[in-house]
């Protein structure tokens, strides 16, 4: 009976330094699939793909869908083109955002077709100028939140000027590549109320341009929460010297 009950024990033991072994043989093809990653991501760098395919991807997610506009027209076609870049969009009568959930875009917002999208909310995406261009035709377009999108510059201000009688609040906020040339171009939007410029990294002289935009838009709040920040610095010139 000991002779069985040793050789069962013996079977179920597992053998001396196995575990051991499949640890180093994992830990051997996880240092080898790090390596082989490292190189093609170092190679990628070093001859510009990376570059490119951020450039490719950016240029085919700003292209419009002209197979939805085509069959729902303009607006929704611009309300599924904005989901697409995982943002929102308010019909009029209806105080819910219509967005993306878990990245999945469901198609009940068609029952919307005929009632206008009053509110865009295109934060932290990829949006540039041309992806603008189905946004564009939102005539009745109110509240667009920009803020945030590291492709939205000064050629996409200008071209904001189609919402001169409609937009009455617009946020930048955190938009990398804004300058205060792109800034001077909303005198256009005559009918906006609130307006959040803050940090704008490339506006250099933040209190000229918060008097200049107070100035060419009385009616409009303006919010750029480090404009002090300049004038406390001894900011000096003229209003000229923004535009």
């Amino acid at each position: 009976m000991a002779a069985p009950r040793l050789l069962k024990t013996l079977c179920l033991r597992p053998f001396p330094g196995y575990v051991f072994a499949r640890h180093s043989s994992s830990s051997l093809v996880t240092d080898a699939k790090k390596k082989v990653v490292d190189f093609v991501q170092q190679y990628m760098a070093d001859m510009g793909w990376t570059y490119r395919w951020n450039q490719w991807r950016i240029a085919k997610m700003n292209q419009p869908f002209p197979n939805m506009e085509a069959r729902h027209g303009r607006v929704l076609g611009a309300a599924y083109y904005i989901q697409m870049h995982k943002g929102g969009v308010r019909f009029r009568g209806h105080q819910d955002w219509v967005r993306p959930v878990e990245n999945k875009i469901h198609l009940y917002f068609l029952n919307y077709k005929d009632v206008p999208v009053e509110c865009v909310d295109l934060s932290h995406t990829d949006v540039n100028y041309n992806g603008l261009t189905p946004i564009l035709q939102l005539e009745e377009l109110k509240y667009l939140n920009l803020s945030c999108c590291p492709y939205i510059d000064d050629w996409c201000l200008g071209r904001l000027h189609v919402f001169g009688n409609s937009l009455e609040v617009l946020i930048l906020k955190g938009c990398p590549q804004i300058t205060e040339r792109g800034l001077a171009c909303l005198h256009h939007l005559q009918n906006l109320k609130h307006l959040d410029v803050s940090d704008l990294p490339r506006v250099s002289h933040k209190g000229l341009t918060h008097i200049l935009l107070e100035e060419i838009m009385p009616a409009c709040e303006v919010v750029m929460t480090d404009y002090s920040e300049g004038l406390q610095g001894g900011e000096t010139g003229t209003l000229s010297d923004v535009q």
